[in-house]
């Protein structure tokens, strides 16, 4: 299936970085792609706990786009989500993670392909909304 789920993974006013074991070997957030007939929001939360071994809320999609990868279009649905600890078990898909102040997002100097100086937004719509909706 050409659909991926992506996790904006907050704990603490801190966002999660996983370094990717495999090409392109650089940071990312845990993501991957949806099994058959498995709805994104049950998607992200799987792959979260399969990459981290953390639970997370996921409080509302924040992006959407068409996205080129290994040379196929894939459809690629964001959502910020809260981790129930900050306690990270990595999957064999990567090798290290770090906790990232959402303050420092914009300034950070990390290696990776998402563009990550929107998300203090897409964070704090998410969290506006989630109050608003008494989710959190």
């Amino acid at each position: 299936m050409n659909i991926a789920v992506v996790s904006i993974t907050i704990f603490n006013k801190k966002c999660l970085f996983l370094k990717r074991n495999f090409e392109p070997k650089n940071w990312c957030p845990p993501c991957g792609r949806l099994e058959e007939d498995e709805e994104p929001i049950d998607g992200v939360k799987r792959e979260v706990l399969e990459e981290t071994n953390l639970k997370i809320i996921p409080l509302m999609p924040v992006d959407a786009k068409v996205v080129l990868y290994n040379n196929k279009n894939l459809y690629s649905i964001t959502y910020v989500s809260i981790a129930s600890s900050n306690k990270v078990k990595l999957s064999k898909e990567h090798s290290d993670y770090k906790w990232v102040d959402i303050e420092d997002l914009k300034d950070v100097d990390i290696n990776t392909d998402f563009k990550i100086v929107n998300w203090p937004l897409f964070i704090e719509t998410a969290f506006l909304y989630a109050k608003q909706k008494k989710t959190i």
